[in-house]
């Protein structure tokens, strides 16, 4: 007798124990569903997407591909960084002109045409614009580029370590946020309605390498990345 009571109290403990770690793995499946469901929003079904194609092609088809360019600056840099202290000088727009935007415009149609994005829509309330990134975009230093650099974008804009109040503010107070959707598409919000030309001159972001900065914007990005040159997308 006492033995099957011993027995009994076994199955009973086993059964605790299989239905405690059941418990868990329903708590642990449901957290993984909700968190996949709150950074997956779902994209919505009347986007009407545009793409230009077929644009026609600017320059001269007889000019030389490749070569050298050389050009003069009237005082070294003071730094490589395109943000921050001492960025804003005459060499910034070297740099900038590297990065290319999602959309871009023809010089001579002034028609709007694929940069990093393929294809781009706008929605009704005139503060959001949706952009499908180019697969086949990649940073100069040959990683992929996905919607989370422009995520990082927000990040690195909008951090005290980057000591750029400007940026802050126009990051808080004039594009209200993205939405990622998935790993190539996203929605970019200005914070007040505008006509189209006005949204796209406010949400026609370039976006920032996260591998480069390894995740994060260090307290002291002011010192080590100054003489580091970002990899860009151009």
């Amino acid at each position: 007798m006492q033995s099957e009571m011993r027995i009994n109290i076994c199955n009973i403990r086993e059964l605790k124990k299989t239905a405690l770690l059941c418990a868990i793995l329903v708590v642990a499946v449901c957290f993984t569903l909700g968190s996949a469901l709150a950074i997956s929003p779902k994209l919505p079904e009347d986007v009407q997407w545009i793409s230009n194609n077929d644009a026609p092609k600017f320059g001269d088809p007889n000019a030389k591909q490749g070569g050298t360019y050389r050009v003069n600056i009237s005082s070294f840099p003071l730094t490589l960084r395109t943000v921050g202290p001492d960025s804003n000088g005459g060499f910034v727009g070297w740099l900038r002109d590297n990065d290319m935007g999602l959309i871009g415009t023809h010089p001579n149609t002034r028609e709007r045409i694929p940069e990093l994005a393929t294809e781009w829509a706008f929605d009704d309330d005139n503060k959001t614009m949706y952009f499908k990134i180019d697969h086949q975009a990649r940073w100069s230093d040959g990683a992929p580029l996905t919607t989370d650099d422009f995520k990082f974008l927000f990040e690195m804009m909008t951090s005290d370590n980057l000591h750029a109040p400007w940026y802050k503010n126009y990051f808080t107070t004039k594009v209200a946020g993205i939405t990622i959707y998935d790993k190539y598409t996203l929605a970019v919000h200005a914070a007040e309605e505008h006509n189209r030309d006005e949204l796209i001159a406010y949400v026609n972001l370039s976006p920032r390498p996260r591998h480069f900065y390894k995740g994060g914007i260090p307290e002291d990005y002011v010192r080590r990345y100054n003489w580091k040159p970002e990899p860009t997308t151009g």
